[in-house]
């Protein structure tokens, strides 16, 4: 590595995969006559072929951190009984791997039933979106997307969506081979204000994105069609200018209303509610 390479500390994640066991209970053979043999051995086939693909397309227990903090509320608490504080000392480096770039955001996690692996995400200043086998740390496939990404991905099936720094684009991914399936003008960039997706009661499957201001144009808070790629719909709630820095959290309230979350940037410096339906400003804080 030369000498002028920036290093920047690397967030690893350790994953861990669940060891699924099936039994399968045969019937003795020994005294069987042949041909009874000879009719059990296709069902017995067909069982174990079916075992087996099952174990192949299940996700292990706890393998998906799909989006920053985990979930669309950013609970950023993990399930998974085996980590704690009992053994967290304990607690090691499995793999590393080398991103060719520096690393400003977090990574997330999907099982690839397509692939049969879990697959970890992460976007560079350097312009590269990578997927990476959490099981050896290999780079699966790797995009040379050409502008920096700051913001964390966030997963949904079989894409994800990354935002890009200074082109001021939304791009959905395959999340299986790295194809790009479509792109959305932001306007400005997206720094630091991960995206999160969420589903209206009585809407679309939507991604919701908060927009940095550049000095020049304010940062609206979007929110783009999942499957349509288009925008939805697009507002300025600040009584001044600015724009948001924050990654974005979805829920319903108790009322049924769904919300999208956020703050806003300097010297704004607000947390908003907007109705995740229609864009309207719910309150201010």
């Amino acid at each position: 590595m030369p000498t002028n390479t920036p290093i920047r500390a690397a967030k690893v994640w350790l994953a861990r995969a669940a060891l699924a066991t099936s039994a399968l209970v045969l019937p003795a053979l020994i005294t069987a006559p042949a041909s009874a043999a000879a009719q059990l051995q296709p069902a017995r086939s067909g069982r174990l072929a079916a075992a087996a693909t099952a174990a192949l397309t299940a996700a292990p227990a706890y393998a998906d951190w799909p989006t920053f903090h985990g979930n669309a509320n950013l609970t950023g608490v993990s399930k998974d009984p085996a980590i704690s504080t009992l053994n967290a000392a304990q607690l090691g480096v499995r793999w590393m791997t080398h991103t060719f770039g520096p690393v400003l955001s977090s990574p997330v996690t999907e099982y690839s039933a397509a692939r049969h692996e879990t697959l970890d995400y992460i976007a560079n200043e350097n312009g590269d979106l990578e997927a990476i086998d959490t099981a050896s740390g290999s780079i699966v496939w790797a995009d040379s997307l050409g502008v920096p990404m700051h913001a964390t991905p966030t997963v949904l099936g079989t894409h994800l969506w990354i935002g890009t720094a200074v082109s001021g684009r939304m791009l959905k991914v395959n999340a299986n081979t790295g194809a790009v399936q479509c792109r959305v003008s932001l306007g400005t960039g997206v720094d630091f204000a991960s995206p999160v997706i969420g589903t209206p009661p009585g809407g679309p499957t939507t991604l919701y994105v908060g927009v940095q201001d550049n000095g020049a144009v304010p940062g609206p808070m979007m929110a783009i069609n999942d499957s349509a790629c288009k925008v939805e719909w697009k507002r300025n709630p600040y009584p001044v200018f600015s724009g948001s820095w924050s990654p974005d959290a979805f829920g319903v309230n108790a009322h049924g209303v769904p919300l999208v979350i956020f703050g806003s940037g300097d010297p704004d410096c607000a947390i908003y509610a907007l109705n995740a339906r229609t864009g309207a400003t719910l309150w201010r804080v």
